[in-house]
């Protein structure tokens, strides 16, 4: 068994448990969300497995439901399910292209994306020569790369914006499209794909100035989905946030610094001329 289907199966088992609980006091999962003040779509999510909830999440949902006494064992629990998501978040990067298969439960789920990228343009954003290029720089961090089958995945990924019942704000550093990833011709290609697909009306993609003053200096790049969990890449390893203290500060700079992006025509002027200097270097 790998250490994803291990990871999987014991989040279903603490979403299992937490059902038991829950309908034994609330006849449906919003009944609970009322009573503890969340979104009533975080119960659905905790009992499907597709979300973790944390220690004071647990003892919330156990409280509401009149065992707190069972919160001790849940808790246990969801600290060795972090302990082998841990261990998987260490496997190689040739198995990326599983890791990302893996995301379709928490696309399909969320309904609001909110994306800050300074560097490099996010992987919903990506033409597939731009995916080659950036994948291929992973050898030097992790090993090797089962090339095609994470470009694939990563490409799989991408339906979910097809769908006009979700909302994707991307906001880029001036240096995602200034970085060079792969030859002068796939980082033109690239720069065209951006300004093309930033005209869909589910989709929103903000930029910020190398010039602008900006409110606060984040050292990294961060997904927020929906008002449940917050994902970030390291060097060695990816950062799992689900504290709902810890969401609303990182929701609060992602606001502040789409307050300082650009958008529309001078977002598109922007990409175009980042274009024509790279087109000029062929």
């Amino acid at each position: 068994m790998t250490l994803q289907t291990r990871h999987q199966e014991a989040r279903l088992i603490l979403g299992t448990r937490l059902h038991q609980i829950r309908a034994a006091a609330f006849p449906t999962g919003r009944a609970l969300a009322q009573t503890v003040g969340w979104h009533e779509s975080k119960v659905s999510r905790y009992e499907s497995g597709d979300r973790m909830p944390n220690e004071v999440e647990i003892k919330q949902w156990t409280e509401a439901c009149g065992v707190p006494e069972r919160a001790s064992e849940l808790i246990r629990l969801a600290e060795g399910i972090e302990a082998v998501f841990a261990e998987y978040c260490h496997e190689p990067t040739s198995d990326i292209c599983t890791r990302q298969r893996s995301f379709h439960p928490m696309y399909r789920a969320t309904t609001q994306f909110r994306i800050l990228q300074q560097t490099f343009f996010p992987s919903l954003l990506q033409t597939e020569r731009y995916a080659r290029a950036y994948l291929t720089t992973l050898n030097v961090r992790s090993g090797a790369v089962h090339l095609e089958d994470a470009i694939k995945a990563r490409m799989e990924l991408q339906q979910y914006l097809q769908d006009p019942e979700k909302r994707f704000v991307f906001i880029l550093g001036e240096a995602a499209i200034r970085n060079r990833v792969g030859p002068p011709l796939v980082m033109a290609d690239q720069l065209f794909h951006v300004s093309e697909i930033m005209r869909q009306s589910n989709l929103v993609v903000g930029l910020l100035p190398f010039d602008v003053e900006l409110p606060f200096y984040p050292w990294e790049s961060f997904w927020l989905y929906d008002e449940v969990e917050m994902r970030a890449d390291g060097i060695t390893k990816q950062i799992l946030v689900q504290e709902p203290k810890e969401l609303a500060v990182y929701a609060r700079v992602f606001g502040l610094l789409a307050e300082k992006a650009v958008y529309g025509d001078q977002a598109h002027d922007m990409i175009q001329k980042a274009r024509e200097h790279v087109v000029q270097s062929v």
